[in-house]
């Protein structure tokens, strides 16, 4: 089970973050030709993309996995169904999404043809993805997604670079790439879907079955989006609190850097969930609890491992925009990641036991801290204030859920969350404040972090080699 888990998190984390982990290792030959405030202008775009993108399987993507589980050979129809529902939302989804990035940037030159570039995905191609994903996950075959993503991944990859040296498109050089490899995706994943897996929409909505599944689903989507307002709402919070593009490309600049943290995670989060549904579905509860402690150690000393070395990779990244404060926002984004295993612990049972009807207000009780955090303190102490509410409030996210009366009804493990996020936060900050700008003392700390990590998963490494080309 160890090694499957280990095998489907390198799987995904290559397969679905292929075109952005690609983009961001074009930095240092793109950074050149754009500018701080082109990197303000492309974090805004990208916030309000990344909202719509937690809209787009309106909470269902949880509910039809459960179906999966629990009646594996007969879940087609259900399938097919919610694809059909959800294809004929997306075009309403994407009406709304069009108008909105339209008005945020109406007073720019490109406004109509980035509110285009941008609509077409979520419109035609998103509820396609979200499906497959799903689907293969939930079957745990995650190579389907290798070799796929690779080939996408290079024409995205190439694309941008094209867009952005060659024709010197600036930022919407991203937009115009990513628009290209989404097309070339959707292409290969209705392919399989209705061709190899036997997936079709259905557009004859059964409207009662509906309602019945939305009654489950729609309390996870506040849930979702509150998730999006404390991770990327950020860049529109400075926007509208004054501050400059310029500033807002800075924050942006460091966000990149905890988006290669944050993409780490949501491979983590698509190839443990499975395993941590199965022993909930078996009552494995130790399992359960030492899994979860184990993927705390991997993520605390990974994101330790990248905080030190932060300064030194954004002065070459970003040779041209380079601050001292971009490098000191980063450490904080890059080691709030590690809410991540927590979240996945007390989030797992809820999702499972299906008690989703109040997580809306734990989210949205998280964003009021954050964006009255940001009101405060931003106007004093400028944009560096963000990376560490960021820090506080996703941590009080993961952790608020212990206190809900459903999830003390059907918790059966004892999660230290508490003492997990002090030991996260003391650790920042002598990352942050006290580290010494020294190469061998970062250096010694990098092989004590990298010799630890071999020790304690020797034996999961020695099984992943032998086993990353056969099932387990």
């Amino acid at each position: 089970m160890r090694v499957r888990v280990f095998r489907n998190f390198v799987v995904y984390s290559i397969s679905n973050y292929l075109p952005k982990f690609g983009n961001f290792l074009l930095l240092p030959f793109i950074s050149s030709y754009l500018t701080t405030s082109d990197f303000g202008n492309y974090v805004l775009a990208l916030s309000i993309i990344q909202a719509f993108s937690y809209l787009k399987m309106l909470g269902m993507d949880l509910i039809i996995s459960n179906v999966y589980f629990k009646h594996p050979k007969l879940f087609k129809p259900f399938w097919n169904h919610v694809y059909g529902f959800l294809t004929l939302a997306s075009l309403i989804l994407g009406v709304v999404f069009f108008l909105i990035l339209f008005l945020v940037f109406k007073s720019e030159e490109y406004a109509f043809l980035l509110a285009i570039l941008t609509s077409i995905p979520i419109i035609f191609f998103s509820v396609t993805e979200g499906i497959y994903l799903r689907l293969y996950n939930a079957m745990q075959k995650s190579e389907n997604f290798l070799y796929r993503s690779i080939l996408f991944g290079l024409v995205n990859i190439l694309t941008t670079y094209y867009c952005i040296v060659e024709l010197k498109l600036g930022f919407m050089g991203w937009f115009w790439a990513a628009l290209l490899a989404s097309f070339i995706s959707f292409l290969f994943m209705i392919y399989v879907l209705i061709f190899k897996e036997g997936i079709v929409p259905y557009f004859f909505i059964r409207w009662k079955s509906i309602m019945r599944i939305l009654r489950v689903s729609l309390p996870i989507l506040p849930h979702y989006y509150g998730t999006y307002l404390m991770s990327t709402s950020d860049r529109l919070q400075l926007k509208f609190l004054g501050q400059s593009t310029t500033d807002i490309g800075k924050y942006g600049i460091a966000a990149m850097f905890s988006n290669v943290a944050q993409m780490i995670s949501n491979s983590f989060k698509l190839s443990v969930g499975p395993q941590l549904t199965t022993y909930l579905r078996d009552h494995d509860f130790i399992s359960y609890l030492k899994a979860i402690r184990r993927y705390q150690v991997i993520f605390l000393f990974l994101t330790i491992f990248l905080s030190v070395w932060l300064n030194e990779i954004v002065s070459i990244f970003f040779s041209k925009q380079y601050e001292v404060s971009i490098s000191d926002m980063a450490i904080w984004l890059v080691m709030s990641i590690n809410y991540v295993p927590i979240y996945m612990a007390i989030n797992q049972q809820f999702f499972f036991y299906e008690k989703t009807k109040s997580l809306w207000k734990r989210s949205f009780f998280a964003f009021a801290v954050n964006l009255l955090l940001n009101i405060v303190f931003v106007p004093v102490f400028g944009v560096v204030v963000t990376a560490i509410s960021t820090f506080l409030t996703n941590f009080f996210f993961a952790i608020s859920g212990m206190f809900m009366d459903d999830f003390k009804m059907i918790c059966k493990v004892k999660i230290r969350a508490i003492e997990w996020m002090l030991l996260c936060l003391f650790i920042t900050l002598f990352l942050v404040y006290l580290l010494p700008n020294n190469p061998i003392i970062k250096i010694s700390i990098s092989i004590i972090v990298a010799l630890f990590l071999i020790f304690y998963f020797k034996t999961t490494i020695r099984n992943f080699y032998n086993a990353f080309f056969t099932k387990s």
